[in-house]
């Protein structure tokens, strides 16, 4: 047995409409097909990958997000485009350069106070 790669996370949601239209509009998935499960909830696609699962029908323990510190994503387009879209809907965030490898990265946070970063490659 071996680990090839990362399927998808799941996140729990205070408000499923404010949490899938924030990683919507801000992160940049889109909603997509969900089989039949026995709880509410909606998976959000990367082209057509179901990355991330949110669950609407349990609750949050904490607000904090316990030993999951953030999501992080590779991204594409423009850097100072995601600033402007986190300025326009008071979004904290800070950002950064790795020198090693010239990627930005942004970070911020979620409704539900889980973190989430944007890798963009150099231009």
């Amino acid at each position: 047995m071996a680990v090839v790669g990362l399927d998808h996370y799941a996140l729990l949601s205070s408000d499923p409409e404010r949490t899938t239209r924030f990683y919507e509009q801000i992160v940049g998935l889109k909603a997509g097909p969900r089989p039949q499960l026995s709880f509410p909830g909606v998976w959000l696609y990367a082209g057509d990958v179901p990355i991330v699962h949110i669950i609407f029908d349990k609750a949050i323990p904490t607000r904090e997000t316990g030993a999951v510190d953030h999501l992080a994503f590779t991204a594409r387009g423009s850097v100072e485009e995601l600033h402007e879209l986190l300025r326009r809907n008071h979004i904290e965030f800070t950002s950064r350069v790795i020198e090693r490898t010239g990627v930005t990265q942004v970070f911020f946070r979620d409704p539900d106070n889980v973190g989430v970063e944007q890798n963009f490659a150099p231009s």
